[in-house]
């Protein structure tokens, strides 16, 4: 009995394929260019309508809940001007006056950039020999820019000159560009303004051991601008006792 030896057929050879990169690639590009070809879907665009009504029914509705807060902050402001004749802030005992402070979160543009706070649009300022370095600020928060610019060197060599007038310009861009913050400051009506956090004697009132006051005084100087009451002179004399009372705190 004879056994055929069996040879298998040569296997015919596949075409060059494309790989397979490429190929996701020019299906993507087909699909993309038969979308364009397609008529708009009015389910897609109804569908696109009535997302944005809701967005504007919610902000609305949002709006209206704020409405009361912004008005109550307004009248504790003017109350609290009128009895005590000063308002200090950065205390941590006095939230209804944040907003005043370097740190409030308040976004603001200045020399064409955007800063989240008066804090970074300052301290930026400081280094404005570096475009890269004032540009860092821009993504920073309060506490983030001092860590930032403690870390520096090299500020602007005549900082102690101009500091005054920087902050002024800071200041007055801050309360310009948010109207809902320029209110509260017209709130506080010829209140003498301190800031009360213990870091820099020559800006801060620094709970009594210092009284130069820079960033009061600049608030107060823009609320005059903006049509309220400048400086008051004499400085009150509740605020003069509570400087005193905690100098004797500070020294028990």
């Amino acid at each position: 009995m004879r056994i055929e030896r069996f040879v298998p057929l040569p296997v015919p050879t596949a075409p060059p394929s494309v790989p397979l990169e490429l190929r996701k690639w020019r299906d993507s590009f087909i699909f993309l260019e038969s979308e364009k070809s397609l008529p708009p879907s009015p389910f897609i665009a109804k569908l696109k309508r009535v997302w944005q009504q809701i967005v504007g029914r919610l902000r609305n509705l949002i709006n209206s809940y704020k409405a009361p807060f912004k008005a109550y902050n307004e009248e504790r402001l003017t109350q609290i001007a009128n009895s005590k004749k000063f308002i200090y802030f950065n205390d941590k005992s006095s939230s209804i006056s944040a907003f005043l402070g370097n740190d409030y979160s308040s976004p603001l543009t200045l020399w064409n950039l955007h800063f989240k706070c008066a804090k970074a649009a300052f301290l930026a300022a400081k280094f404005n020999g570096s475009s890269v370095h004032m540009k860092t600020f821009c993504s920073l928060n309060a506490k983030e820019a001092q860590e930032y610019a403690e870390k520096m060197q090299h500020p602007r060599i005549d900082w102690a000159l101009v500091r005054n007038g920087i902050m002024e310009e800071v200041l007055k861009a801050k309360f310009d560009q948010n109207p809902e913050l320029k209110k509260l400051l017209l709130a506080t009506k010829d209140a003498y303004l301190a800031d009360h956090a213990p870091k820099d004697d020559f800006f801060e009132a620094n709970n009594g051991k210092k009284t130069h006051n820079q960033v009061g005084r600049a608030l107060m100087r823009i609320r005059e601008s903006c049509g309220g009451i400048g400086i008051p002179s004499p400085i009150p004399k509740n605020y003069i006792e509570y400087l005193q009372n905690k100098k004797n705190q500070d020294k028990n």
